[in-house]
Parts: structure tokens; sequence; C-alpha cells
């Protein structure tokens, strides 16, 4: 590797892998493989990062929700029940 960090040395897993890459290199406009692999790279990095801010998006809002969800309560003549915080009347 050289000071700029490129290596063009890559072997492909498969020949149907390499086949498959330098069809999206052609397809998709890209002056090189190295050039598709790095994007594919990146977009891998901030799909990874978009997963972990989703992550803790749905930790908030589940935890939201448990806060403003009636708690169960108990009803002496029903036992426990979730709905027994909206009845006013005794059965």
């Amino acid at each position: 590797m050289d000071k700029k960090g490129f290596s063009r040395n890559f072997r492909y897993p498969s020949a149907e892998l390499r086949d498959q890459v330098r069809a999206a290199v052609k397809e998709r406009g890209f002056r090189s493989e190295q050039a598709f692999l790095i994007a594919a790279c990146e977009h891998e990095i901030r799909q990874g990062a978009n997963t972990e801010a989703t992550e803790q998006f749905e930790a908030r809002v589940r935890s939201f929700m448990n806060r403003i969800t009636p708690q169960p309560a108990f009803n002496r003549n029903a036992g426990w029940c979730r709905a027994a915080p909206l009845l006013d009347t005794q059965v």
C-alpha cells in the first residue's frame, strides 16, 4: 500500500461475484471497480449508523408509550384489570 491508502490487489471469493461487480460498474457508470467498492463501503458504513439511530429512536418511542399507557390497577370487584382506571362506577 502506498501513502494514499490505495490497494489495487483484491481477490474476489468467486468469479460470479467478480462478474456481478464488473457489470454493476458498467451499469452504474463508475469509473473503476475500486470506485464502486469504495462507494459500497461508504454506503454500508452509513447504513450501520442509520440502523443504530433507528434503534435508538425506537427505544425512545417504546419508553414514551410505556409512560403514557395506563398501568394495570386493582379493582376490588374485578381483580387486576387494565380498564379499571377508566371505570368510575362499581359493579
